[in-house]
């Protein structure tokens, strides 16, 4: 088995592309989990919203009822032309009003739909990063399996460098001596733990877990946005 050759030096970022390695099947069970446990807390938020929204409605609806029996006592009450006037103009007014209850209740409704998309984002990616972080934290080879993702993506390129945490080096050395004898290992602070960067003769496959991250972010907020 060939020695692999630790080396301490940061790539640029202009040099580093993203990638979002090959998912595998505990990734998709991951997955599962989170946008499970995300629909349950945005089914709960929304039922929530939907609550208040009906419960505006039903004010609204109350106030209107109220109003009508108000005009119509006083139609009753007033005979002549002057009474009528002032019923009419009571009557433009009572409109007024409850259109302007309509109209905070679609505007509450659509503020409450957006706190609703906004929330359901943030718990998702939250819990994404809560379980990489755990399992990272709990399974060194987490590593090896990031950078067999990061391997696959390199389309036949000749790999010089394999870029990981310091904590990292002990276990991807393993994988490098019996996966890519004679490559580079460089020990850089800035990947961080169970994340790597692969270089080849053409560029940097960025397979951090930060940047998986944000890419997660920014797919779920394209969602988001065409709902």
């Amino acid at each position: 088995m060939a020695s692999a050759r630790i080396i301490k030096r940061w790539i640029p970022a202009d040099e580093v592309y993203p990638l979002m390695p090959r998912p595998t099947r505990h990734d998709r069970e991951q997955a599962r989990a989170i946008v499970a446990e995300a629909e349950e807390r945005a089914a709960a938020i929304l039922a929530e919203a939907e609550a208040q929204a009906a419960a505006i409605r039903w004010e609204a609806e109350q106030e209107r009822e109220r109003l009508k029996e108000e005009l119509r006592a006083a139609a009753l009450a007033e005979a002549r032309e002057e009474a009528r006037a002032e019923v009419a103009a009571t009557m433009d007014e009572a409109a007024a009003r409850f259109l302007a209850l309509v109209e905070q209740v679609t505007q509450r409704e659509d503020e409450i739909r957006r706190a609703c998309q906004a929330d359901t984002l943030a718990l998702a990616v939250a819990i994404a990063e809560r379980i990489l972080t755990r399992e990272i934290s709990t399974d060194p080879t987490v590593v090896t399996r990031i950078a067999e993702a990061a391997l696959a993506q390199t389309q036949g390129a000749r790999v010089t460098q394999v870029l990981v945490h310091p904590d990292d080096v002990p276990v991807i050395t393993q994988w490098v001596g019996s996966t890519l004898p004679g490559v580079e290992i460089v020990a850089d602070p800035h990947v961080g733990k169970g994340g790597c960067v692969i270089g080849t003769r053409t560029g940097f496959l960025d397979a951090r877990i930060e940047t998986q991250l944000a890419e997660v972010r920014a797919a779920l907020a394209e969602v988001i946005e065409d709902v």
